[in-house]
């Protein structure tokens, strides 16, 4: 029984880092001028609830699993009003009731009820320590931190390997800029001085998340996810974090990568979907 209570509260810890993750990019929405995205961030309860107006993986509602069939119903009619889809995470801290502790099932029929489908089955992948492939990788590229004085410098970068519509082009320099805050790091990979790949690290209370990652099709299986994965987790470690984690979809390449650098598997998660018209 300790084990299990130590399990479930690992699980808790990285939900709501990740969470904080979540909270941390709509945050940075919400300061946008006149709140183009139509950013919200809620609580229901002990349910955090995110929300903006574009149909995105971030619009979720955290919940514990100790929440009553009353608060389910109102933080789904949070999306039903907005007009958009939720995404949930059930997973194995907030699948049984924990106040008081129940065996019995009461949240996964009470959301199908109510809508919710199952969309995905995702993994949460966890280092608490530098082991020796993370340390001796080394691999051809060359990647690159840049720091708030550099912001100018990341965007021009970005935009070569993620191209924007010229009509979106000052909204998302504008974004990017935002985003240069205490809690993030950039980076991008370089081939022969040419920007191809990309991805970010973000920090809190410890622990480091490896929020997101891409590389251009034509660059990709010459080891960049690799080169993204070891510095980000040693710059994590060098500032502090107990903790490293990222989560990726189920047996594919990223999966494997993170495996093949020491990342270990915390938990799976079923995400669930719920469409405004879903009836219930």
């Amino acid at each position: 029984m300790k084990q299990e209570i130590h399990n479930r509260e690992i699980v808790r810890k990285l939900q709501n880092a990740h969470s904080d993750h979540i909270e941390s990019v709509y945050r940075r929405l919400l300061d946008l001028q006149g709140n183009p995205n139509g950013v919200e961030i809620l609580n229901v309860g002990d349910t955090r609830v995110f929300l903006s107006n574009e149909n995105r993986l971030e619009n979720r509602a955290i919940f514990t699993g100790n929440e009553t069939l009353e608060e389910l119903r109102e933080a789904t009619s949070l999306f039903e009003k907005k007009g958009v889809d939720g995404y949930f995470e059930l997973n194995p801290a907030n699948f049984y009731r924990t106040d008081p502790f129940s065996w019995k099932s009461e949240m996964l029929p009470a959301l199908l009820e109510l809508g919710y489908r199952p969309e995905g089955f995702r993994c949460v992948w966890y280092l608490d320590h530098l082991g020796e492939q993370i340390m001796t990788q080394r691999q051809s590229g060359r990647i690159k931190q840049y720091s708030h004085d550099e912001a100018d410098e990341f965007i021009q970068e970005k935009l070569e390997v993620e191209p924007v519509k010229d009509e979106d082009l000052e909204r998302e320099k504008k974004a990017v800029k935002h985003g240069f805050t205490k809690n993030w790091m950039n980076y991008i990979g370089f081939e022969d001085r040419n920007p191809v790949s990309i991805s970010k690290l973000f920090i809190k209370n410890n622990i480091g998340f490896l929020a997101w990652g891409y590389t251009l099709a034509e660059h990709r299986r010459k080891g960049h996810h690799g080169l993204h994965v070891c510095t980000r987790t040693r710059d994590a470690i060098e500032l502090g974090c107990q903790t490293v984690f990222s989560v990726t979809d189920f047996n594919i390449p990223s999966s494997l990568s993170l495996q093949k650098f020491g990342f270990r598997l915390a938990y799976n998660y079923i995400l669930l979907e719920r469409s405004p018209t879903s009836c219930c």
